[in-house]
């Protein structure tokens, strides 16, 4: 997960999990629940959200995921 979560910091040019919650429009104890796989996926919800906010496919949302 955190391929996907940092891929897109960069492609924003976001430094911190903060801005990266605030793009996405989620919770920042979210993103870190992401990070250290306490939430092991992502919800259909975080998908549409990476997909609209961050401009990602979804084939692209899934391949990073899976990198992680």
């Amino acid at each position: 997960m955190n391929v996907l979560l940092d891929e897109i910091k960069k492609r924003h040019r976001l430094i911190t999990d903060r801005q990266l919650a605030k793009l996405l429009c989620i919770s920042s104890p979210t993103i870190s629940n992401l990070r250290s796989g306490e939430q092991p996926s992502l919800s259909p919800t975080i998908i549409l959200r990476i997909y609209d906010k961050a401009k990602m496919s979804i084939e692209e949302i899934r391949e990073l995921a899976r990198e992680s």
